[in-house]
């Protein structure tokens, strides 16, 4: 087993970020090479799977490196806990949004996996360099919300666009 995490300090609010993170289909925006599709049901109810995948270039992809999910915990705004299926990845992440005020949101990623040998084996080696790739991506996930939130005032639009 593996441990991945890494946290953010967001001058977004949890409401706006979440709603950009249950965006399943736009996380492109904020993870580099991947796309995510939801596969059964909205993406927002413990349950509902989601199939993500992970590899150079345009477009909708099928080849890659393939993770799929089920949503296993939702707490709304602040906690998003999925488990990862397989093929290349088994366990558990999470994102938590905490609210800190006036400093705004604290954003943290935990990913608790295990893979094939090889790979396992190679992520601690990796860990300094996947670290900074997730904390640019939670970072990337904030300027997505700001900007949606300055795009979209509350009330007038509440799918990120």
């Amino acid at each position: 087993m593996y441990r991945l995490s890494a946290e953010v300090l967001s001058p977004a609010r949890p409401e706006q970020i979440w709603e950009v993170l249950l965006d399943w289909s736009g996380q492109h925006r904020w993870i580099p090479m991947t796309s995510v599709e939801v596969v059964e049901g909205t993406g927002r109810e413990v349950g509902d799977r989601v199939l993500a995948v992970s590899r150079p270039g345009p477009g909708r992809r099928r080849l890659g490196l393939v993770d799929r999910m089920r949503v296993s915990r939702i707490i709304p705004g602040h906690l998003l806990e999925v488990e990862h299926l397989g093929p290349q990845f088994r366990g558990r992440g999470e994102f938590r949004l905490v609210d800190e005020g006036s400093a705004g949101t604290r954003i943290t990623c935990t990913e608790d996996v295990t893979g094939p040998a090889l790979v396992v084996r190679a992520v601690p080696l990796a860990g300094p360099v996947a670290r900074r790739a997730l904390r640019r991506s939670l970072r990337a996930l904030s300027e997505v919300a700001l900007r949606h939130c300055a795009a979209h005032p509350p009330g007038e639009d509440p799918k990120p666009s």
